[in-house]
Formats: C-alpha cells, structure tokens, sequence
C-alpha cells in the first residue's frame, strides 16, 4: 500500500487522503476555482526519451497593455476572456501573453489625459491670442487699390452730437448716390418700363392698352349722356334743333350774305303759344315751320309747347301729369317770391 501511495505521490501528486474540511461559511467567501490557466500534463515512460532532446530557443514573451476592466464588488477576480477549449488549454505556457499590472496603465492613462489637456489648453491660448491681434486683409503683391475711392470712416456709435449725427446721414447718403450713379442701368433700374399688374390676380397689365380703354370708356358715357338729353325732349324739340343747325350750317357757308334782318323777319315770323302779344297780332303771317293746321281754340300746355291737330276735339285724355307739373312749377315760384318778401320786409 505505500508503494501504491509513493507511485502515486511521485507521478500524480500527493495522494494522502487526508484533507481539510472546509465549513460552509469559507465555502461561499471564497471564489470559485478557475480552469484557465490550468495545464494538465500526463507523463509517460516514453517521456524521458523525447526530454533528452533538445529544445528549441525560446522567444521573449511580449507585454500586452490591457485596459483596466470592470470588478464586481463580490468577487476579486478579473474576467479576462471566456474560457477556451482543452486543446488551447494545452498549449505552453510560456507562450502565453503577459498581462501588465494595473498601475501601469493607470498611469499612462493620466499621462495621455494630461497630453491632451495640455494641446487643449496651447490650442485655446493660440485662439485667443489671434483674435486679439488686428484682421489683416490678405491681398495679392500686384493689388492696388483704387484711386479715386476714398476709404469711408466707419459708424460712430454711443452718445453724439447733433452735427456728428448729421455727419453721418450726410457721408451716408453719399455714398449711396455714388454707387448708383456708378452702378449700370440695369442694376440700378433707370430708364426701365414701369410694370402694372393686377391687385387680385396679379397679371401684367399693359399701360398704354388700358388708358385707350379708360378713353374709349370715357367716350361712350359722354354719347350716353347726349343721347339722355335727346331722350327727354320730344319729335317737335329734335326737329326744331335739327333745323336750328341746318341754318347755323347755312348762315357759315353763306358767310356775311347773310344779313340781320333776314334773321329778324323769321324771328317775327315765329309762332310762340306763350307770346302775351301774339292776340294783338291779327295780320301776323302763318309761319312757315307749320306743316299742319292746328287746334284755333284752347288747349291744356304741355312741357313740350306741341298744340293738338285741327282735328281734336277738346277731350283731354292726358294721364295728369303735365297739369301735375305746371302746379309743382307754380307753387315753387310762389313759395321763392313769399321767401323773398318776408326777408326784405324789415328793410
């Protein structure tokens, strides 16, 4: 049996049988057991031969820079990467990476923090330091400047005076007359056609199109109104102003043939039924304008001063109107003289 323990001890390990029971409190304070990193090794006897070779030269491990990870407060342990598989278990452990302590990086992080709060700073410093100095124009070496332009001074601003203020409209409105005069036609808009549009539908309107409208409007209420006039006048009224210029176009042809007393036979000759003289002219000549005989006896006026035909007889068969009229006619004149007369009686 101590042989078997001394095998076991010499090629597995330790193989006593004694071990300490740990309580169940120490079971849940400490971590778990991790496999990785675990290189489990089964030695034969052919294990001396191939150990007699010799070994090939080992290379330098490399340092990888690891960045800190997160901790969980219940457990000191770090999880690097998931757990691999055996056969990558297997592998040698001297070409595993080594992985740096966590001071280190912790201080080439501070350091890289502090690198680039220092280019923050030079670069807010460099910023400053242009906007405080003058803005230089950039201009080519062959540009000049123009002559006849002189710089204007800038805008004063805060509290001024009267004649500062007038200074300033005045050079204003300078400049604002030098530029477009200097400025082309078609910049600045002299000589240019004005363009009318309608306020509704906003189409171009032609100008000289609606004042020949406006005109031609403008003439047909002017016949409108002449043709009203001879509306309200009756045959007897046409015909006389229609002979009225017949003789008008005579007496112009005939010149100064044509003598006053000629004009003044016919006026005599002329039959008014308002004349107050016309019973004391028993000789008086028919006048020639009479193409029909007419009514000897009375007759109820009209507006118009037409007599009736020889043939009437005596029935007026009016709606009233004209005899309506006449009264209106008279009451008005009546009422004008009793006004007058009661203004001038304290006189």
């Amino acid at each position: 049996m101590s042989s078997l323990n001394d095998y076991l001890a010499k090629h597995y390990g330790s193989s006593s049988s004694k071990k300490k029971r740990k309580s169940k409190k120490d079971r849940e304070s400490q971590p778990a057991e991790s496999t990785y990193g675990v290189n489990l090794v089964i030695a034969d006897d052919d294990d001396s031969v191939i150990a007699n070779k010799p070994s090939p030269p080992k290379e330098k491990p490399k340092l990888v820079a690891i960045k800190p990870r997160f901790r969980d407060t219940a457990s000191s342990w770090q999880t690097i990467q998931q757990p691999k598989a055996l056969d990558e278990l297997a592998m040698d452990q001297e070409e595993q990476p080594v992985i740096a302590e966590g001071a280190e990086l912790l201080e080439e992080f501070q350091a890289e923090q502090r690198q680039k709060e220092e280019e923050r700073r030079r670069r807010k410093e460099e910023r400053r330091e242009k906007a405080a100095k003058p803005k230089e124009a950039k201009q080519s070496a062959d540009y000049q400047p123009p002559a006849n332009k002189s710089p204007e001074p800038a805008m004063r601003y805060g509290l001024q005076t009267a004649q500062a203020v007038k200074e300033d409209t005045e050079r204003e409105r300078a400049s604002y007359l030098r530029k477009l005069q200097e400025s082309s036609d078609e910049v600045s808009g002299r000589g240019a056609q004005t363009v009318y549009r309608d306020p509704k539908t906003g189409k171009i309107i032609d100008a000289q199109q609606m004042l020949k409208d406006e005109e031609d409007k403008k003439r047909r209420r002017e016949q409108l109104k002449e043709k009203q006039k001879e509306w309200n006048q009756g045959l007897v009224q046409q015909r006389e102003r229609a002979e009225e210029l017949r003789k008008l176009e005579q007496v112009r042809q005939a010149g100064s043939a044509a003598l006053e007393s000629d004009l003044d036979a016919e006026q005599r000759a002329k039959m008014r039924w308002n004349d107050p003289a016309q019973k004391f002219l028993e000789n008086k000549k028919p006048s020639k304008t009479n193409k029909y005989p007419e009514y000897k006896g009375y007759a109820p006026p009209n507006r118009f001063g037409i007599r009736p035909g020889y043939r009437w007889d005596g029935v007026d068969r009016s709606n009233g109107f004209e005899n309506e009229l006449f009264k209106s006619q008279a009451a008005a004149d009546t009422q004008k003289s009793q006004d007058y007369a009661y203004s001038v009686a304290d006189w």
